[in-house]
């Protein structure tokens, strides 16, 4: 409704008509943004805030427990359901496991996390800014679950912290030199103080990962697909890294 009371009838598919409401008011102001955008900030918000996102799952909860049938028909922020979140078991059994995808849908399969995992993007988001693969989108963005205390012994962690190490990778991504970037970002999670299991046993699954799945937006690599890295550079790294 606008603000005479006119009733304005917004397009929405599957769970997104908040996501479609919030991105209506955003375009009447100039404001272009995706569905997949709009996604992605609520979720990096979250990850950033998470004692303030922490209360209101409190309440969430409180309501859940009380008024369980109108909680399960009443529509989150978003206007998607929740999912069911996964148990503190099961969220350590998929880290331990080697947890690597998209950061949206790695945010998606670990709901329940806070406060016991998060995601990491490799290479760092913010690396990402003026190099060719600059368009790739947050939630599109290679990444891999961590334990929240490993996470923060990597030497990328911290969201406003644009550090040396930070600095160090962009270069190597602004040169188009990928390789290199991973080749750094896995010998430093290989060498922290890992709460089990050490990432090290992770690592050839996610290079692997790097080279055999295509990003959108990414620039195409030297043979002519969008992976991160291809198949023989990937081979080159494990030699390297002296994995198998």
């Amino acid at each position: 409704m606008t603000g005479d009371g006119t009733l304005v009838d917004i397009q929405s598919e599957k769970n997104n008509c908040g996501y479609s409401v919030i991105q209506k008011i955003l375009k009447d102001r100039s404001i272009d943004k995706s569905i997949d955008d709009l996604r992605n900030d609520r979720a990096q918000r979250i990850e950033d805030n998470p004692k303030e996102f922490s209360k209101i799952l409190e309440v969430e909860q409180w309501v859940s427990s009380r008024y369980p049938q109108e909680a399960n028909s009443s529509l989150i922020v978003g206007g998607a359901r929740h999912k069911v979140k996964k148990s503190q078991k099961e969220i350590k059994k998929l880290v331990q496991e080697g947890f690597i995808g998209r950061y949206g849908e790695l945010c998606d399969e670990l709901q329940g996390r806070l406060g016991i995992a998060e995601v990491n993007h490799i290479p760092p988001k913010s690396a990402y800014r003026d190099t060719p693969y600059e368009n790739i989108k947050l939630g599109d963005m290679p990444s891999i679950a961590m334990f929240k205390n490993d996470h923060e012994q990597t030497s990328s962690w911290g969201y406003y912290d644009k550090g040396s190490y930070q600095k160090k990778i962009q270069d190597l991504m602004k040169a188009g030199n990928m390789a290199e970037a991973i080749y750094i970002e896995m010998k430093d999670i290989s060498t922290i103080n890992a709460t089990g299991k050490n990432y090290q046993c992770h690592v050839p699954k996610y290079i692997d990962y790097l080279a055999s799945t295509p990003v959108k937006n990414a620039p195409l690599n030297s043979v002519g697909t969008r992976t991160l890295i291809t198949p023989n550079e990937a081979s080159k790294l494990k030699q390297r890294l002296r994995l198998r």
